[in-house]
């Protein structure tokens, strides 16, 4: 039996894509599934749908939406707010 460090375990827990979630606002710009490099999105007519278990946990999603409605965990995301580095274009 491999028994896996803590830090693996949560990190894997994690990357669950039934995380996310998707307040109502959505515009249906596709941007999130354009960008997710694990290609876990796709556009299900104007709304994204998570189609992987599991992606890179880079919540580029997350953070490039231009309504900020893909929220992650308890919902606290939104308290956190978006990040986008200054030097890289969306």
């Amino acid at each position: 039996m491999i028994i896996r460090p803590v830090p693996d375990r949560l990190y894997n827990r994690g990357r669950r894509t039934r995380n996310f979630v998707l307040d109502d606002g959505c515009t249906g710009c596709g941007l999130c599934a354009r960008r997710c490099p694990a290609g876990a999105i796709e556009m299900d007519g104007d709304r994204p749908r998570w189609v992987k278990d599991s992606c890179y946990l880079c919540f580029r999603c997350l953070h490039h939406c231009p309504t900020f409605v893909i929220q992650y965990g308890d919902g606290k995301t939104r308290e956190h707010g978006q990040y986008r580095n200054p030097f890289t274009k969306v």
